[in-house]
């Protein structure tokens, strides 16, 4: 008998890293849906993400988040690199976050990460720490009064 041929080995084609995208985070990916899903509650201006009504937002957040509420989505945007604009000069009612360097291509949106934070940034005191004092102030101790 003849020996059978040796089994063929498929392999996938190997993509150059430099060519490889990277699957987007699920907060951007969902945001992006969002946008596109939901244009009254949030929407994408040049770069910018604008909500008309914060607390419209808050009430469908859980139908593409775990959470559902507005403050930890705020914080997300902001471990993005997005920040609230308060001097936005349109709709007085509507919140718009911004981010430098931004595109204006809602796909591009997909590629983002975290950012760092600076090394030696500013530490945020807890909820519990109190302000800190000012580093020169004296402290003035009345003198008790004669004794008599």
């Amino acid at each position: 008998r003849p020996a059978a041929p040796p089994a063929a080995v498929v392999t996938p084609p190997v993509t150059p890293p430099h060519e490889q995208q990277r699957r987007a985070i699920p907060f951007v990916a969902q945001l992006k849906r969002m946008i596109e899903e939901r244009p009254e509650i949030i929407r994408w201006r040049r770069g910018d993400i604008v909500i008309p009504d914060p607390a419209a937002l808050e009430r469908n957040l859980s139908k593409y988040y775990k959470h559902s509420k507005y403050a930890s989505f705020q914080r997300q945007l902001n471990n993005f690199g997005y920040r609230r604009r308060f001097d936005s000069g349109g709709d007085a009612a509507e919140t718009v976050y911004e981010r430098q360097g931004a595109s204006e291509d809602l796909d591009d949106l997909l590629a983002l990460r975290p950012v760092r934070p600076a090394p030696g940034g500013v530490k945020k005191r807890g909820r519990d720490e109190p302000p800190a004092s000012p580093p020169h102030q004296r402290v003035r101790v009345a003198a008790a009064p004669p004794a008599a």
